[in-house]
């Protein structure tokens, strides 16, 4: 005996079909795992930009201007903050950091009537960097441009045994104010920088 569909019966069973493959994909996306957002690291501790050297009283400059042999030199910043060049005077330089210099002694020049003065300065390089803390051998070091304050613990010997290396505490010199890095932050070290080292506890 042969099987006869009718129409409806066909149409029902296919709405059934369908009412359960639907159940089936809610069924799948229920389960399925929600998905990770990949979210930055973003260190805790100081990110921003390593505060400029500013200059002090005693500082070593040596003040180059191109073409003016008479005015280019070595000069030290006296106690009132001042450097005295020659054929321009005083010129307050305690304060400011190396490039703000260069610009008040390039505008002195050019009130001198120097045509358009091309001014260089050098910060006296000899002034030696501090390591201190869990190092191998802490104590001063002749400083060298370009240092961040990880090649300074090299400098130092490396971390001693129980050192903290996620974490650098730099004082800048002529802040007074010691900053902690953490281990993505590459702080520059000017001369006269306190590097410490602590020790984990």
């Amino acid at each position: 005996m042969g099987i006869v569909f009718s129409f409806a019966s066909v149409v029902r069973f296919g709405a059934r079909v369908v009412a359960m493959c639907a159940l089936f994909a809610l069924a799948a996306c229920a389960s399925a795992p929600e998905p990770v957002t990949n979210i930055p690291h973003t260190s805790s501790f100081v990110t921003s930009t390593t505060p400029a050297y500013l200059l002090r009283a005693n500082d070593k400059i040596k003040l180059l201007v191109f073409g003016q042999d008479a005015i280019s030199g070595d000069y030290t910043i006296s106690s009132d903050g001042n450097i005295d060049v020659a054929q321009v005077g005083l010129i307050q330089a305690a304060g400011l950091t190396v490039d703000q210099l260069k610009l008040q002694v390039t505008e002195k020049l050019r009130n001198g009537h120097v045509e358009s003065p091309q001014v260089s300065i050098l910060l006296d390089v000899d002034k030696p960097l501090s390591v201190t803390g869990a190092v191998i051998n802490p104590g001063l070091f002749p400083f060298r441009s370009g240092l961040d304050a990880r090649s300074a613990v090299a400098l130092a010997g490396g971390y001693s045994p129980g050192a903290d290396t996620a974490n650098i505490f730099v004082t800048h010199a002529g802040t007074g104010i010691e900053k902690r890095y953490g281990l993505k932050d590459r702080p520059v070290i000017n001369p006269g920088d306190v590097i410490r080292i602590a020790d984990r506890g």
